[in-house]
């Protein structure tokens, strides 16, 4: 009764709200705006939450189904022709010169907003974030590559059809990680400072927090630093 009761209020304030963005365009209230909310609030009790989606029972479970698809095919792909196809071209000249591990430490080496010095790592970080970040993780040996992806993939799905708030979530497990990260590094990790920046650069840019980590993970492979490992099932180069 208590579920009913919410879903009919809810219902009722989404036609109040229509009828207000109505008004503020000039046009007057429609003199059904009650009887419309009593109508809405009436289905909403009596078909469940189901009037609440935008998309059917089977359509949502369509898009779930192709996701997961696309994810572990993907991952697959890449693992296997990450350093043949899907890697960019690394510029031979700075890394004849760059070659001490310890030029890692301290603070990024590579900027926050210098993403698109990597186009590839960047678009794979936009159109597939749970493969770049799982494979980050995987090399920074904080999570095993298909549980990252999981992990990832299923917050996702809360993201489309359940709300934002759960970005917050995904958020929170990307900061989570970062700090870890930085921790690996010697960057400054820790302090309120760092973890509101590291939260908020996941809530607003995650591809470009990702595709920074990737930078810094792939170039601490490279120079063979410490803390960091080979991704599982990758090809060696």
């Amino acid at each position: 009764m208590a579920q009913r009761t919410f879903r009919g209020a809810a219902a009722e304030l989404r036609v109040k709200a229509l009828s207000l963005a109505r008004w503020a365009g000039g046009q007057a209230p429609h003199e059904q705006t009650v009887e419309e909310a009593k109508d809405i609030a009436k289905n909403a009790s009596e078909n469940g939450v189901s009037d609440m989606f935008l998309l059917s029972g089977w359509e949502i479970v369509g898009q779930i189904v192709l996701s997961l698809v696309f994810s572990i095919l993907f991952g697959i792909l890449y693992k296997k022709y990450k350093y043949t196809h899907m890697f960019d071209p690394a510029d031979e000249e700075a890394d004849a010169k760059d070659s001490d591990p310890k030029s890692l430490d301290s603070e990024w080496k590579f900027a926050f907003w210098d993403c698109f010095a990597t186009p590839r790592m960047c678009c794979i970080a936009c159109c597939f974030p749970a493969i770049r970040w799982a494979d980050s993780v995987d090399m920074a040996n904080l999570q095993s590559f298909w549980t990252a992806v999981a992990m990832w993939w299923v917050l996702s799905l809360f993201n489309l059809f359940v709300g934002f708030g759960f970005a917050l979530v995904t958020a929170v497990l990307g900061a989570y990680h970062r700090q870890k990260i930085r921790a690996i590094f010697s960057i400054e990790s820790g302090t309120p400072k760092t973890i509101a920046l590291d939260f908020f650069a996941y809530c607003c840019c995650p591809c470009v927090a990702i595709t920074q980590e990737g930078r810094t993970l792939e170039d601490a492979e490279r120079l063979k630093h410490k803390c960091v490992r080979k991704g599982t099932m990758e090809s060696p180069r």
